[in-house]
C-alpha cells in the first residue's frame, strides 16, 4: 500500500470561505411545514476524503471513496462520502480544479486539536476518525461502528429554483429552507452539494498522463450556525457547467466544538430541464470552481 503524501501546513486561524452554497431539492425525511413529526433519527456515516489530484497516494483514495459510495447505494446504508479537494499541492506541477482553500481551511479544522499537521489522502469519518484515506479495511471498520451509534439529529430540507442570473459562476439560484430537529443552539448545519462522474486528465505533477476519475466532489460547501428553533434560509448559487443529473446536496450536523457529527441527511438534485441545457456537454470532464462564500 502506498504511503500517505504528506505536506505539513501550519495550524493557523480558519479563513472565512469554506466555498460557494450551492443546490438542494426535497429530502425525503418530512415536510417543513406542518406535515406531522419528523421521521426518528437514523444511525449514518459521514465519510469525508480530503485529497488532491496534485498527490500520487491519493488516486487510491479516491477509487475508495468511490467503492464506499456505491456499496451504500446497493445495500440502502445511510453513507454519506464527500471529496474535499484541497489546495496546497497546487504549487507542485498541477493546479486541482476543485481545490478550494476553504476546503484546506476545513481540514485544519479537524487538526486543531493535534499539532496542526494535515495530510492527503486523509479521511475522517463522523467528525472524529481520522485516518489514511487509502485504507479500506479500516475505513469500512470505522463505518460499520459509526453505523452501530445511535443519531442525535434529524434534517429536513426544500427548495425551490429562482429564475435569475447567480452572477460571475452561475446560471441560476436555488432558495434553500431547512429545518433541524435534535440538536442544540449553537451547533452547526453543513451544506454541501456532490457532484460524481467526473475525470479529468491531469498533465503535470505526481499524476501526469493520467486520467483521475472522482466521484462526490464537493462542488460548493457552506457551514450555518443553528440556533435553537433550527430553521433557517439560504440562496444557492449554482456554477456554470454542473450537471444537475450528477449532483446532490448533502446536509450533516456537528458539534462545533469536537466536530462531532450528530445528524445527516442527502437530497437529489432538482432535474429542472433549464439546468441541464445550461450545463456542459455531456460525458466526463472537470468544471472550474467558484467563489468562496460563509455564514
Amino acid at each position: 500500500m502506498p504511503q500517505p503524501s504528506i505536506r505539513i501546513l501550519s495550524f493557523a486561524a480558519i479563513a472565512s470561505a469554506f466555498g460557494q452554497i450551492l443546490a438542494a431539492a426535497p429530502v425525503p425525511s418530512g415536510a417543513l411545514h406542518g406535515a406531522g413529526p419528523a421521521a426518528p433519527p437514523v444511525p449514518f456515516a459521514v465519510v469525508e476524503l480530503f485529497t488532491s489530484e496534485g498527490c500520487s497516494s491519493c488516486p487510491p483514495a479516491d477509487e475508495l471513496l468511490s467503492r464506499l459510495g456505491a456499496e451504500a447505494e446497493r445495500t440502502g446504508k445511510s453513507v454519506f462520502t464527500l471529496s474535499f479537494h484541497v489546495d496546497y499541492w497546487n504549487g507542485l506541477g498541477w493546479a486541482d480544479p476543485f481545490s478550494r482553500s476553504g476546503f484546506t481551511d476545513r481540514q485544519r479544522l479537524y487538526a486543531r486539536d493535534g499539532e496542526g499537521r494535515i495530510y492527503t489522502p486523509q479521511m475522517i469519518v463522523n467528525g472524529t476518525d481520522g485516518f489514511v484515506g487509502s485504507q479500506g479495511g479500516l475505513a469500512r471498520k470505522r463505518i460499520e461502528a459509526a453505523l452501530e451509534r445511535p443519531a442525535g439529529a434529524v434534517i429536513s430540507l426544500s427548495s425551490v429554483l429562482v429564475a435569475g442570473n447567480a452572477g460571475d459562476s452561475g446560471a441560476a439560484i436555488l432558495d434553500l429552507t431547512y429545518r433541524v430537529t435534535g440538536h442544540q443552539a449553537g451547533d452547526l448545519l453543513n451544506l454541501a452539494v456532490v457532484e460524481k462522474g467526473l475525470a479529468v486528465p491531469v498533465k503535470r505533477g505526481e499524476n501526469r498522463g493520467r486520467t483521475l476519475k472522482h466521484d462526490n466532489v464537493v462542488r460548493g460547501f457552506r457551514t450555518e450556525r443553528l440556533d435553537a428553533e433550527g430553521r433557517g434560509r439560504s440562496r444557492l448559487a449554482l456554477p456554470q457547467g454542473m450537471r444537475a443529473e450528477n449532483a446532490l446536496i448533502i446536509a450533516y450536523a456537528q458539534k462545533p466544538e469536537s466536530l462531532r457529527t450528530i445528524g445527516a441527511a442527502r437530497a437529489a438534485f432538482p432535474g429542472s430541464a433549464a439546468l441541464r441545457e445550461r450545463s456542459a456537454a455531456p460525458g466526463e470532464r472537470s468544471a472550474a470552481p467558484g467563489k468562496a462564500g460563509v455564514r
